[in-house]
């Protein structure tokens, strides 16, 4: 088979445009790698941001349920005076295990 010099530039030209061809595919690729990692980012971002305030609300709850039983217990003294909790709240360190929703 005899190449000739025109024939060399033309296959030369064709490796060229398939590598280019490759390339563009492989930066299509990761162009929609990156934009699927960029948006899971951002659905997380807002997944975290409302857990946060859920756990700011509960705390709020927490804190309001603590100063009713500290006025429930002032009441029950009689005193109108807060006096010390018989057992910690369920959840700190120390208390009893909650028991289940209906139970006396």
């Amino acid at each position: 088979a005899v190449v000739t010099a025109g024939g060399e530039q033309a296959a030369a030209e064709a490796a060229v445009s398939r590598e280019q061809a490759a390339v563009a595919r492989e930066a299509v690729a990761a162009r929609d790698a990156v934009a699927g990692y960029t948006t899971a980012a951002r659905e997380a971002v807002v997944v975290v941001e409302g857990r946060r305030r859920e756990a700011e609300e509960a705390q709020r709850w927490h804190t309001q349920l603590a100063d009713l039983q500290a006025q429930v217990r002032a009441l029950a003294d009689g005193t109108g005076r807060s006096v010390a909790p018989t057992q910690p709240p369920y959840g700190a360190p120390g208390a009893p295990p909650q028991p289940p929703y209906g139970a006396p």
